[in-house]
């Protein structure tokens, strides 16, 4: 269907979002009310309208499933128009799937080597453990649930080993778990959940020719269900933005 088509079922409101000149837009709406789909017109309008390519456009979201919804809508949107060909080249991934896509292209200024891994759970449950195991009294035991999170918490507020606080549940013993934790992660070149926005904040910080490379190759982010997105995401995305805000 052409685009003129798909766009006679919107409100006012929703054809205003779609049709927006470039810059920031912001809609607020609830459940069910159709953010999704005015989210994949605006791709839509980006590329036949607006003239921009597939490849300049990055749509985010918050979990895999829905990243595969929202492709799947995208291919269904564009039938069996010229576009079906090249709707697949828009990039739509989590946050998560963005940082590390931009850590596998550059490894080495975060401390990393081409090829590191990526920890699950059980992996870093299991390092942290046997990290405690050395660092708590013999005598006292500790929950590696508890551990983990204390830890996951201080990274996704991106707190170094140099301020991490010592008045936690674990007195003096956090800082030198958080200390051995990242040591150990690193000589294994490898990353953990939080890493995947932490590292790539780090990065388009401190490498301006980095950052300046994105701002040049995407033009457009697209954040599904914004109010889902952590003060590091938003930082990231800001990041990836800053020089044009849209």
């Amino acid at each position: 269907m052409p685009l003129r088509g798909l766009l006679e079922g919107l409100n006012e409101e929703q054809r205003h979002a779609v049709d927006a000149e470039t810059g920031p837009v912001l809609v607020v709406a609830g459940a069910g009310s159709g953010k999704t789909r005015v989210l994949i017109l605006r791709i839509l309008h980006l590329i036949v309208r607006q003239g921009m390519e597939p490849t300049q456009i990055v749509a985010l979201t918050f979990s895999n499933k829905a990243a595969r919804e929202m492709r799947e809508r995208l291919r269904l949107y564009s039938g069996k128009s010229r576009l079906k060909k090249s709707i697949s080249e828009v990039m739509v991934s989590t946050f998560h799937s963005l940082g590390l896509r931009i850590l596998k292209e550059n490894p080495r200024p975060v401390g990393l080597t081409p090829g590191f891994g990526v920890l699950d759970e059980h992996d870093r449950l299991s390092l942290l453990v046997g990290i405690a195991r050395r660092i708590w009294p013999k005598n006292q035991k500790f929950d590696a649930f508890d551990v983990g999170t204390a830890v996951s918490r201080l990274k996704e507020q991106g707190i170094t080993l140099d301020n991490c606080p010592e008045d936690t549940e674990f007195g003096s013993r956090l800082p030198k778990l958080y200390a051995a934790y990242e040591k150990t992660r690193r000589a294994s070149n490898a990353v953990d959940f939080e890493d995947l926005i932490r590292l790539p904040i780090q990065l388009l910080e401190n490498e301006e020719e980095i950052r300046v490379g994105y701002h040049d190759k995407w033009k457009s982010f697209l954040v599904d269900e914004f109010q889902d997105t952590s003060q590091a995401q938003l930082h990231l995305l800001r990041l990836l933005t800053q020089e044009r805000q849209d």
